[in-house]
C-alpha cells in the first residue's frame, strides 16, 4: 500500500518532447504502432532519438508498445520502475510529460494507495506523499501536465513502413484519452482527502487543483479529439464517460455529472451486452478477455459515481435488458483453455463488484474467485467490495512483500495478515474510505421503560431509542478506517458528553452541532447535512414535555413527525454541486396502519401489539406517518430501521430480520445494523424490520437486502 521512492532509469523515464515544443504538453506514441529495429543493426540499446530515426514503424493490432522505445530492442527492467519516475524527473526539472505507458496509471496508484495509508494508519506522511504526487503532476508551475491530451497517442505516418525516419502526424489520436482513464482513483483520493480534512490538502491546493480539473474537462466537453472518443461505441467511450464525470463531481458539477452518465447509459451502453452477457465490441480484439474485463471495469466506475451522485445504475439495462451482472455472469463461463492468468486477474475486480453489489447467496462468484486466486481476500479490491465473502482463506504478507495463502505457506510466523492491500486496476471509482456521517438524536439518558408488567405478559421493554446514537458514534469513530461523525444535540451542555466519545481527541473525528428539531429551520439542518454520505434519525421525544412546556402528545407529534419531516425536507434541499446523503430513519417494529395485521402475525404477535398500541399509542402513531412520508420521497435514497423493544443487554451480534414475530433487541445490536448499513446502499428503499435472534446479524441483512422486499406495508 505504501509506496518506496524508486530510482529512474533512463530506459523508463523519457525526454522526447510534443510536436507543440512544450515540455508541459502530454505525449505519447499510439500503443498499436511498434518501432521494428530488426534492421538498425545496432550493437547497443538505442536512445529515443535513434529509434525514431533508424527503426521502422509497424501497425500491429492487439499487441501493444511495451514499456517504452527502448523496450522494443532491449528490455532493460521491471514496469515497477514506473511508479516514481515521474517524481524524480520533477525532482531534476526535466519533466516531459511523454512516452510513458502506465506512467499516469502508477501515479494514480501512488495517489489512492498512499491516501488510504493515511487513512488507515493516521500518519500525515501518506496524505503529504499524496499531495505532493497531484501537485508535481497537475500543480506545481514548473512540471505541471497542461490540460489536454492533444498529443496522446500521436500515430507514425504509414511512410515510417518503408521509411528510415519515420515522421509522426502532429496531432494526437481520441484513443489517447485512455491514457488517463485511471483518473477516478486521483478524483477519489482527493474526495478523501476533502471529507476527511488532510492537513496537508489546503484550500490552495484543493482551488488550483479545482481549476485544472475544469480547464480539463472544458476541453474534454470541446476538443474534437475528446468528442470523437466520446463518440466511440466500445470501451473507448465507456471511459471517456467515467473520466469526465468524475472530475465534474470532483469540481462539484453534479448536475452535469448526472447528465454524462446519463448520456453513456442512454447511449453507447444499450449496444454494449447482448442477451447472453457476451459484449461483441470487445469479443472482436485480441485478447478479448481483457478488453472484456477492461469495458466491465469502466461500466462498475459508472455505476459507482452514479451511486456515489445518488441513484442506481446497477439496474439500468441496455437494448437487450443485460446488465454489468449479466456480462460477469458470461465471462466467469468462458473456456479459460489458452487465456493468460492475467486476464482472469483482470476480471477479478469487476466478479467481486457484482457479488458485492447484487449480492453472493450461493458462493457462486467467491468460489470462482478462490478457485483462481487462493489468495484473493488480500487483493485490494476486496478491501473495497465489501460485502464479499474470505471463502474462509486467510492470507499473508511475506517478507518480500507478496501475497502468501496461509494454506500454501510453510512458514507464516513473520508474515503479517493482510486485507486489501495490494496495487489492483483502475476500476475504482469514488468509493470512500472514510465516511462523513451526521447523527440526529438518541442521546438521552436511559430512564425507566415505557411498558411495565401489568402492561406486558413478558419483561418490561422500551420503544424509546435513548443511546443508540452514542454507540453508533464510537463504532464510526473507532473503526478501521476511522469515520467523521457530526453529532446534532439539543443543549450546549451535551458537547463535552458527545466529544468524550472519541477514542482519541486529538483526530478530531466528532463534531458536537447544537439544533433544535422543534424550533432550528430547515436550511441549519440542510447546512449541517451539506457534503456527508450518510445521515441518520434517531431522535424521539421519549416521554418528555415540549421546549414550550406543553403537553408529551403535542411533543411527541412535534419531534417524531415534524421533526423527522424537517430533516427529510433538510436532506432533499442539499443543493446542486454535492450528493444527497442517504437517510436511514430510525422507526419501531409494529409502526403500521393498526386496521391491517400482517399476514405474518401469530396471535401472541397480536396481542402484544394491541398492548403495545395500548401503551404509547401516539408514539406509534406519528412514527407511522413519518414512515409514510418518507416512503413517498424520491429526491435521495433512504432506508428505515424498524427494530423491536430496546434492552441494555449486551450484544451478541445475532438477529432476525425481515417480516419477524414481535420481540426485543439489544440497543447495542441495533447500533452494529446501522453502521452495517451506511455502506449498504443496496438497502435504499427498504424498511427494516429486526429483533434478537440466533443467526449472524451481518448476513440475515445482507440476505434480506438482496432480496429487496420491505417490510413497510402502507
Amino acid at each position: 500500500m505504501v509506496v518506496p521512492t524508486l530510482l529512474c532509469y533512463r530506459s523508463f523515464c523519457l525526454s522526447v518532447t510534443a510536436p507543440s515544443g512544450d515540455i508541459h504538453d502530454y505525449y505519447s506514441l499510439s500503443p498499436y504502432w511498434q518501432p521494428d529495429c530488426s534492421s538498425a543493426h545496432n550493437a547497443t540499446e538505442l536512445s529515443e532519438e535513434q529509434i525514431e530515426a533508424r527503426c521502422q514503424f509497424i501497425q500491429r493490432d492487439g499487441r501493444q508498445l511495451n514499456s517504452s522505445f527502448t523496450s522494443a530492442v532491449n528490455d532493460t527492467g521491471s514496469v515497477a520502475f514506473l511508479m516514481l519516475c515521474h517524481a524524480i524527473l520533477i525532482l531534476k526539472r526535466k519533466l516531459t510529460f511523454s512516452l510513458i505507458p502506465g506512467a499516469f496509471a502508477a501515479l494514480s496508484s501512488a495517489v489512492f494507495y498512499n491516501v488510504l495509508a493515511w487513512r488507515i494508519t493516521g500518519q500525515d506522511q501518506y496524505a503529504e506523499s499524496a499531495a505532493g504526487f497531484i501537485d508535481a503532476w497537475f500543480l506545481n508551475n514548473a512540471t505541471s501536465m497542461n490540460p489536454n491530451l492533444d498529443y496522446a497517442w500521436v500515430i507514425p505516418r504509414e511512410s515510417a513502413v518503408t521509411s528510415k525516419r519515420p515522421r509522426s502526424i502532429t496531432v494526437g489520436a481520441h484513443g489517447g484519452l485512455l491514457d488517463l482513464h485511471c483518473m477516478t482513483k486521483i478524483v477519489s483520493a482527493i474526495q478523501v482527502l476533502r471529507g476527511a480534512k488532510a492537513s496537508s490538502w489546503t484550500s490552495a491546493r484543493d482551488g488550483a487543483m479545482n481549476a485544472w480539473a475544469s480547464s480539463y474537462v472544458s476541453w474534454l466537453l470541446s476538443s474534437p479529439i475528446s468528442l470523437a472518443e466520446r463518440a466511440t461505441a466500445d470501451d473507448h467511450g465507456t471511459f471517456w464517460a467515467a473520466q469526465t464525470a468524475s472530475l465534474q463531481v470532483l469540481v462539484g458539477n453534479l448536475t452535469s455529472a448526472n447528465d454524462t452518465l446519463q448520456a453513456f447509459l442512454q447511449g453507447a451502453y444499450l449496444d454494449q451486452i447482448d442477451t447472453v452477457g457476451e459484449q461483441p465490441l470487445e469479443a472482436s480484439k485480441t485478447p478479448p478477455l481483457h478488453w472484456r474485463a477492461f469495458n466491465l471495469g469502466g461500466i462498475i466506475v459508472i455505476n459507482r459515481i452514479a451511486e456515489y451522485i445518488g441513484w442506481d445504475a446497477w439496474n439500468m439495462t441496455t437494448a437487450a435488458y443485460t446488465t454489468a451482472q449479466t456480462a460477469v455472469n458470461y465471462a466467469m463461463a468462458l473456456n479459460e483453455t489458452g487465456v493468460d492468468v492475467s486476464e482472469l486477474s483482470e476480471l477479478m475486480p469487476s466478479v467481486a463488484a457484482v457479488a458485492s453489489h447484487y449480492g453472493d447467496m450461493n458462493d457462486e462468484y467467491s468460489v470462482w474467485l478462490a478457485q483462481r486466486n487462493p489468495d484473493y481476500p488480500g487483493e485490494a479490491w476486496f478491501f473495497w467490495n465489501q460485502p464479499l465473502s474470505d471463502s474462509g482463506l486467510t492470507v499473508y504478507v511475506d517478507s518480500s512483500g507478496f501475497l502468501t495463502n496461509v494454506a500454501a505457506s510453510t512458514n507464516p510466523t513473520n508474515s503479517k495478515e493482510k486485507s486489501g492491500a495490494s496495487i489492483s486496476r483502475c476500476g475504482l471509482a469514488l468509493e470512500m474510505a472514510s465516511l462523513n456521517v451526521v447523527i440526529v438524536g438518541g442521546l438521552g439518558k436511559v430512564k425507566p421503560l415505557h411498558f411495565t408488567e401489568t402492561d406486558c405478559a413478558d419483561k418490561p421493554v422500551g420503544l424509546d431509542l435513548i443511546q443508540i446514537s452514542q454507540r453508533l458514534t464510537k463504532l464510526f469513530v473507532s473503526s478501521t478506517p476511522a469515520h467523521r461523525v457530526k453529532s446534532i444535540i439539543r443543549h450546549q451542555n451535551q458537547v463535552d458528553t458527545v466529544k468524550a466519545l472519541a477514542p482519541n481527541p486529538t483526530l478530531d473525528l466528532i463534531t458536537p452541532i447544537v439544533l433544535s428539531l422543534e424550533t432550528s429551520s430547515v436550511q441549519e439542518f440542510t447546512d449541517a447535512f451539506t457534503d456527508s454520505d450518510v445521515v441518520y434519525f434517531i431522535a424521539g421525544a421519549g416521554g418528555k414535555p415540549g421546549e414550550d412546556g406543553k403537553a408529551v402528545d403535542k411533543r411527541t407529534k412535534k419531534v417524531d413527525y415534524e421533526g423527522a419531516v424537517k430533516v427529510f425536507d433538510a436532506v432533499e434541499g442539499v443543493k446542486d454541486g454535492y450528493r444527497r446523503p442517504h437517510l436511514i430513519l430510525v422507526s419501531a417494529i409494529d409502526v403500521r396502519d393498526t386496521k391491517k395485521v400482517p399476514d405474518h402475525y401469530n396471535d401472541e404477535d397480536i396481542a402484544r401489539s394491541q398492548r403495545g398500541w395500548k401503551a404509547i399509542g401516539t408514539y406509534m402513531h406519528w412514527k407511522y406517518e413519518a414512515d409514510k412520508n418518507l416512503s413517498k420521497r424520491e429526491g435521495f435514497r433512504w432506508t428505515i430501521l424498524r427494530p423491536g423493544g430496546l434492552t441494555e443487554e449486551p450484544g451478541t451480534g445475532k438477529a432476525s430480520i425481515g417480516r419477524t414475530h414481535l420481540g426485543s433487541i439489544s440497543r447495542d445490536d441495533v447500533a452494529k445494523v446501522l453502521y452495517l448499513l451506511a455502506t449498504r446502499p443496496k438497502a435504499a428503499g427498504l424498511a427494516i424490520d429486526l429483533i434478537g435472534g440466533r443467526d449472524d446479524m451481518e448476513s440475515q441483512l445482507d440476505e434480506f437486502i438482496a432480496k429487496g422486499v420491505t417490510d413497510f406495508l402502507g
